[in-house]
């Protein structure tokens, strides 16, 4: 797993027009909102920054505990370099990803940081296989393992290097920079030319994987059917919370951090 060129959690607090505390974001969202002109900073050290307008939701404003400062810190073994850690998704993308949008909007609860040994060490734990096949066989679907699902991003990404290849001149810019990156981040590798894409797409031998992609497909359905009430999806989620705090016994994690928090909060 790659290490981090800048660290998880920057805990700006955003507070809207009456300097009612809203939610801890990210610089980059404190950079858009200022670069727009819709709000102000309160304060740089740590950074505070109010809306000038009235937005359209109250963030976390109901539920004061979400408000809290995160830390940058392995929630299993206490690792502190915050370029040594990974975000792990207590509930795994390939299934989060199949949730209506209410379930996905706000998963920051379900995202905790790791070191990488200890990220790996979970990933790749017999518990965690286990509820993978458990789960598969109650969906009634093949398990999708992390090497196919790993197989299928390649295949993909290979994809959209050969459209660059082809289409480039005609993509828009931030759009063609978006592809790059996603290229960059799936074969890590730093730049990204017409030479080194031909190189990447000749030296990185897939087979077509029309299995694979077709079982995914399937596999895509049959969640989405099992998945498609409110409860369903509670117990889902918890039940990989619960799953994580059982097989890694985490020491750090914060002190608001539960397994029963609700799942959607309007």
């Amino acid at each position: 797993m790659q290490c981090r060129s800048k660290k998880i959690y920057d805990d700006c607090l955003m507070l809207d027009p009456d300097g009612i505390a809203m939610c801890y974001c990210a610089r980059r969202k404190v950079d858009w909102y200022l670069s727009r002109n819709l709000a102000n900073i309160v304060s740089e050290n740590p950074t505070v920054f109010q809306l000038k307008f009235q937005p359209k939701g109250k963030g976390y404003s109901l539920y004061p505990e979400l408000i809290t400062k995160r830390f940058n810190i392995c929630v299993v073994c206490g690792d502190t370099d915050p370029l040594n850690l990974t975000k792990h998704h207590c509930v795994p993308s390939r299934y989060r990803k199949l949730f209506p949008h209410q379930y996905k909007a706000r998963a920051s609860h379900d995202i905790v940081p790791l070191c990488p040994d200890c990220h790996e060490k979970y990933e790749r734990s017999v518990a965690t296989r286990e509820i993978e096949k458990s789960i598969c066989e109650e969906i009634g679907v093949e398990t999708i393992s992390p090497e196919d699902e790993e197989y299928n991003r390649k295949f993909r990404t290979i994809a959209l290097a050969k459209n660059i290849i082809k289409y480039g001149e005609s993509i828009p810019t931030k759009r063609l920079s978006e592809l790059e990156q996603k290229i960059k981040s799936v074969f890590n590798i730093p730049n990204i030319t017409k030479s080194e894409l031909k190189k990447l797409i000749k030296e990185t031998k897939l087979e077509p994987g029309l299995y694979r992609l077709s079982q995914k497909s399937n596999w895509d359905k049959a969640v989405k059917n099992h998945l498609k009430t409110h409860d369903a999806i509670d117990i889902f989620i918890k039940r990989w919370r619960q799953h994580f705090v059982d097989t890694m016994k985490p020491q750090f994690l914060p002190d608001f951090w539960s397994v029963d928090m609700p799942i959607f909060i309007p």
